[in-house]
């Protein structure tokens, strides 16, 4: 087991190694309560049954772009390990000795002087660390990797780090919930002083209506969940899998969605501002009515239904619209350069100030119902219903 002086060293490798990304994972919420959104929680709340939420618990009447706050409600997802010495990587327990290693050559259980590019964890919980120190984790703002190292309590309050856990036990009076994974590689839980959801992430799992800011899904199967009306602002949802999820009305500003599946999903009337929805495959997804303003859309959005959403100022260069409803859809000053778009409806919708250059319209309904084949194949003359 390392020291905490060793601990300190490793805990301030170059952050420049570190792969960027667009996450905010839920250990830091319990020092700093930060998602790549910037919003506190005064802006980004739960929409519970005792927030002024409307429709029950979910408040999906309400305004999804506006969630509802309660800073002494439930947030995140409930957290148990296993009391092991040693940390946990992909499934296994790695020697005393040795400590977790990430770096661009991958992931594997290390001794003492390995070179780690990414991050390193040398403890996964209490039961790593000697007396007078608990196992604390930080993570930067955007950063995919954190670290882990046992440390006096001060020492990882200075670093706006997170106390780590495997039950509540090791919280000392507040809650054990579901931490940063190292892109799925480590399970982590992390003490907050706000009690938990009942969300259990998982297929069909109900987590309607919680507060799960920040959460780190990654890779996760969580096809069939329910998420309606929940607050998954700055949550991580990279490569999981969300096919029939229901995210109706649910809030996902600076939520990570890439390479996602969404198949068949019911993100209708959904706040997804300002986000990038650069999905594995989303045939069917259903986005009616939904806010994408000033984000991104790409991928496979065959089927989609996205009528009447809000899509001003989007870019969905080289995005695949086939057979997509885009009926009465605002798509101004939209980007749609490269776009294939073929059996698609804008009827009833606007581009007005839309990049279409290079934009292929085939058997398109234009916003004013002219098809694009009588118009050249594109609806250029033809933006306005």
């Amino acid at each position: 087991m390392f020291t905490a002086s060793l601990g300190l060293m490793l805990l301030m490798t170059a952050c420049e190694d570190k792969p960027a990304d667009t996450t905010d994972p839920v250990s830091t919420a319990a020092t700093t309560d930060s998602t790549d959104s910037g919003a506190t929680a005064d802006d980004t709340g739960a929409a519970h049954d005792d927030t002024g939420a409307t429709n029950d618990d979910t408040g999906v009447d309400g305004d999804p772009c506006e969630p509802a706050v309660d800073d002494d409600a439930p947030r995140g997802a409930a957290y148990e390990g296993v009391d092991e010495v040693g940390v946990v990587l992909d499934g296994a327990v790695c020697d005393a000795e040795e400590f977790a290693c990430f770096s661009n050559g991958g992931a594997f259980c290390a001794l003492p002087g390995s070179a780690c590019s990414w991050a390193v964890a040398t403890c996964d919980g209490g039961e790593d660390c000697g007396a007078g120190t608990i196992c604390c984790g930080v993570i930067g703002d955007g950063d995919t990797y954190g670290d882990t190292s046992c440390l006096a309590e001060a020492e990882c309050d200075a670093l706006d780090g997170a106390r780590l856990c495997s039950d509540d036990l090791d919280c000392e009076g507040d809650y054990c919930a579901r931490g940063f994974t190292n892109e799925g590689r480590l399970e982590l839980g992390v003490c907050q002083p706000q009690p938990t959801t009942d969300c259990v992430p998982g297929p069909d799992a109900d987590c309607a209506g919680d507060d799960l800011r920040g959460i780190d899904f990654f890779g996760l199967d969580l096809s069939g969940a329910a998420f309606a009306g929940a607050n998954l602002g700055g949550a991580n949802l990279e490569k999981a899998r969300l096919d029939r999820a229901d995210l109706s009305s649910a809030y996902l500003v600076s939520a990570s969605l890439s390479d996602a599946s969404l198949i068949d999903a019911d993100a209708s009337r959904a706040c997804l501002r300002e986000t990038g929805l650069q999905v594995n495959a989303a045939s069917g997804v259903s986005l009616r009515d939904a806010d994408l303003s000033g984000g991104m859309m790409l991928g496979d959005f065959h089927g989609a239904d996205l009528s009447g959403a809000n899509l001003t100022g989007i870019s969905i260069i080289g995005t695949n619209a086939v057979t997509t409803d885009l009926s009465g859809a605002s798509l101004v000053n939209a980007n749609l350069r490269s776009a294939t778009v073929f059996q698609a409806s804008f009827e009833g919708g606007s581009l007005e100030g839309a990049d279409l250059e290079s934009t292929y319209f085939s058997d398109t309904l234009c916003p004013d119902g002219v098809n694009s084949n009588d118009a050249n194949y594109t609806c250029d003359e033809h933006r306005l219903p």
